[in-house]
């Protein structure tokens, strides 16, 4: 009867630990969807507005459209900028490694001719890319 109970105690602990893999992943959170983690950088008047792929409410909002592109890259895996001109006083940073920034072929991007042309220009230029022709 002791080595039964050993047995049991060892089928209850590689039990334990069966359960606990499976149950461990679904207790965290999930893995996003590209859409939740998305962010979408549009014009609206003279701001630069960014909402999620998902929904219509402005999370940020800013004249220089640099601070709303770096917000949104900042909290998104993946930052789209929709057709419209953007003005911008500095160079676009991504805040780190693994950050999509797409511009849509009807975005420009320009710098503004009355900032510091300094401050642009002791800045790498960063990757810039645009969408197929459609």
């Amino acid at each position: 009867s002791i080595n039964m109970m050993k047995v049991n105690a060892k089928y209850l602990l590689l039990t334990a630990v069966v359960l606990g893999l499976v149950s461990v992943p679904s207790l965290g959170a999930e893995k996003k969807s590209w859409k939740d983690d998305t962010m979408l950088v549009s014009k609206q008047g003279d701001q630069t507005v960014v909402r999620k792929m998902k929904g219509d409410k402005v999370l940020f909002k800013h004249k220089d459209a640099q601070l709303a592109v770096e917000w949104a890259m900042a909290n998104a895996r993946t930052t789209l900028v929709q057709a419209g001109k953007y003005v911008v006083n500095d160079s676009i940073d991504v805040p780190r490694d693994g950050v999509t920034l797409i511009i849509d072929q009807g975005a420009v991007i320009e710098m503004n001719l009355d900032a510091d042309p300094l401050s642009f220009q002791n800045h790498s230029v960063r990757q810039i890319g645009h969408l197929p022709a459609r």
